[in-house]
């Protein structure tokens, strides 16, 4: 990540869902703004040879996703890939997954925000949705204070 004056606020494990390429849309998602708020992360458990190619797509060149964990940093565990956030950083007061497979954050959900998968919905606003949210989150002095009590744990709420 470039070096700015701004000051960042924790981090956020931002792909829900890894999309190929030909399906999604670079300026969909509105992660230009929300990258000047945190670190953003990938974190998928797709193989990196198909999700380091996805997570190049969404960047297209801004340099604003380059923490990439894939399936080699995943827990498995139940029959499932579980997304081990410690991996980011082991304060987890910052951190905080925007996912929509509750498996992959079985064991953070007080660092969980759910959402509903994306498949190619050109009028989804699920993530667009979730920008007061993420706003308000980086003033926050720890994350799961708020996330814990999360009015969003039905994943069909949000969007």
């Amino acid at each position: 990540m470039s070096t700015s004056s701004r000051s960042m606020r924790g981090s956020v494990v931002f792909v829900a869902q890894v999309i190929p390429p030909p399906l999604c849309s670079p300026c969909f998602f509105p992660h230009t703004q929300i990258s000047q708020w945190y670190e953003l992360v990938i974190f998928t458990a797709s193989l990196e040879i198909y999700g380091a190619g996805v997570a190049d797509h969404l960047d297209n060149g801004r340099h604003i996703l380059q923490r990439r964990y894939y399936r080699q940093h995943c827990l498995y565990e139940s029959g499932s890939y579980s997304k081990n956030l410690s991996l980011i950083s082991p304060d987890l007061s910052s951190i905080f997954i925007l996912d929509n497979s509750p498996g992959a954050y079985r064991s953070y959900p007080d660092n969980a925000i759910p959402i509903r998968s994306w498949f190619s919905d050109s009028s989804d606003t699920a993530l667009l949705c979730l920008l007061p949210v993420l706003d308000a989150l980086r003033f926050v002095t720890d994350v799961r204070s708020i996330l814990s009590r999360n009015l969003h744990r039905d994943p069909t709420a949000i969007g």
